[in-house]
């Protein structure tokens, strides 16, 4: 059964090795992830001055496009980001083809892509 322990259930396992100070990297594929779980970590993280980074994944951009069940809405990005952003997550987002130098030199999502 590899890759079915969900993703929170994994954060809170580790979340015991953790130390104070130190830094997690989340990368993360789906956004439709319990944020009220989340939370619940994050803030035993920032208790622990523990510094996030999140890595999205943009899915629908690294496989063909008939194998993409439903596109992902922009607005759901723009959301999960600003979400991981209140938590002071410096948050990159990661689409096939991109320079990832570019990416990882600017947290956020383009400001063309922002929704009002």
């Amino acid at each position: 059964k590899m890759g079915r322990t969900p993703y929170l259930d994994l954060l809170r396992r580790g979340s015991r090795f953790v130390a104070e100070g130190s830094a997690v990297l989340l990368l993360l594929n789906r956004f439709d992830f319990d944020r009220e779980g989340f939370t619940e970590i994050a803030s035993i993280w920032s208790r622990r001055g523990v510094q996030g980074i999140a890595v999205l994944m943009d899915d629908d951009t690294f496989v063909a496009i008939e194998q993409v069940r439903r596109r992902r809405e922009p607005a759901a990005m723009v959301e999960i980001v600003q979400f991981l952003e209140a938590f002071g997550y410096a948050t990159f987002l990661v689409r096939a083809g991109e320079d990832l130098e570019k990416v990882f030199a600017a947290p956020g999502i383009p400001e063309a892509e922002v929704v009002a």
